[in-house]
Formats: structure tokens, sequence, C-alpha cells
């Protein structure tokens, strides 16, 4: 029965789950993520909200505008418009390199609406994000309020 498969795909992602160490998050932790959710896996309820919560507190303490310096070394790349192309994403990293220390980004809004893994993008973003706040930068962009995420989906 096709219900059955999907239950069966449910219990499999969810045995699968990589990610038990969220309190710890590394290198290695990320890397874990970014290949669970390229398998196309759901990543736990309490996993994500674990993460919305650690972001929200820490953007609380944020200005509205932040100054970057980059060092000699480093590289910044500017990225725009992701619209939840989440191997698009990936792509982007594969070409320009993973974020570190000294390659660092700027994503300048538009995560989520129009692609199919909106909901991917902002976890791996997040990910980043929580891995390196001082290398890895998230402007929110129009995409990014109520008025159009309700309109676009």
């Amino acid at each position: 029965m096709p219900g059955d498969k999907i239950r069966r795909d449910a219990n499999k992602s969810l045995k699968k789950q990589p990610l038990s160490d969220i309190k710890n998050i590394n290198e290695k932790w990320v890397a874990e993520l970014s290949d669970f959710l390229k398998e196309k896996n759901k990543v736990n309820k309490q996993t994500v909200l674990f993460m919305i919560e650690k972001m929200r507190s820490r953007y609380e303490t944020f200005k509205t505008l932040t100054n970057i310096e980059i060092q000699k070394g480093q590289k910044l790349n500017l990225i725009g418009d992701i619209h939840g192309q989440f191997y698009d994403l990936l792509k982007i990293f594969l070409i320009n390199g993973k974020p570190s220390a000294t390659n660092l980004y700027i994503f300048n809004g538009d995560f989520v609406d129009r692609g199919s893994y909106s909901v991917e993008v902002m976890i791996c973003l997040m990910a980043y994000n929580l891995l390196y706040p001082n290398y890895v930068f998230l402007n929110r962009g129009n995409h990014e309020c109520e008025e159009v995420t309700t309109l676009y989906g």
C-alpha cells in the first residue's frame, strides 16, 4: 500500500538521524547535516527548534548594520537570492568552498520561496551561521517576511 511505503520511509529517515549531539555544533556535525539533507531526509523537530532558538537569542542582540572586516588571506563570497534552491546552495559551496575562517559568506536574503527546499536551505544556513557566527552572515531579504511567504509559500 502507498501509505505503508511513506510510513516506512519516514521511519527510516528518523532512524538515520545523525544529529544526536545538537549541543555540540562542529564541522563534522554540519557536514553530516548537509549530507543528511542532500539525501532528502527530514531533520527532527527538536533539532530545528533548538537551532531556531539559538539563532533567535543571538539575532536579538544584533544591530541593524554589521561591519565586517576582511583580513589578509580571507575571501568573501557575497550570495543573494537562493530562493529555496538547496542543491544550488550546495553547488555554491562546491565551487567556492564551504564556509570557514578564511572563506567568509554573506547571504543577502531571499533564502526561501519558489524552490522546493526552502526549509533545507534555512536549516543549512542556520547550521553554518551557528558554527561560524563571525564568518557566515545572514541578511534578511523581502522573502523572509510574513507577507511574501504567505503569498508565495
